[in-house]
């Protein structure tokens, strides 16, 4: 059993490994770069740090969202670097096993498996992964929405 941070996007709902998640932090102004990869939102200014931020909606296949205020990041050490993750709510910290996925989704390894928390099934990231990562092809991106979705009772919880 390990400590998961949980999160939801789109209603899907995802975690990371704690020791992946450096902290959470309320959504700053993030300065898009229009030229630059386009798995990047842009970056942001971190206590004078400029960090990239993911755009990991684009990596799940999930649709387009303007960043809101009330979202927050999860900010993330992946590849001895601090990169961000918009989440539109964070749900806490769990305690879950991680098990390997049924079908291996083409998802370049940025899933690692499924964890149980309090009767959800979840999609367990790996933030070491995500710089890594293309976004998916449509088709893959909604079997994999439509499959989380189901697998997960995905009711949001109160």
């Amino acid at each position: 059993m390990g400590q998961l941070v949980s999160f939801r996007i789109d209603g899907l709902p995802l975690a990371l490994p704690l020791e992946q998640v450096q902290e959470v932090v309320g959504m700053p102004a993030i300065t898009p770069l229009p030229t630059v990869d386009r798995r990047l939102l842009g970056v942001i200014d971190l206590r004078g740090v400029t960090c990239p931020v993911i755009d990991l909606r684009r990596l799940l296949g999930l649709a387009a969202v303007p960043i809101a205020p009330d979202q927050h990041l999860l900010m993330l050490h992946a590849n001895d670097r601090v990169v961000g993750v918009a989440a539109d709510r964070v749900e806490g910290v769990d305690v879950g096993e991680v098990e390997a996925l049924p079908m291996q989704p083409a998802t370049d390894g940025v899933i690692q498996g499924l964890a149980r928390v309090n009767g959800d099934l979840r999609l367990v990231l790996d933030a070491g992964r995500l710089l890594d990562a293309e976004p998916l092809p449509g088709e893959a991106a909604r079997t994999l929405t439509t499959t989380g979705r189901a697998r997960s009772g995905m009711g949001e919880a109160a």
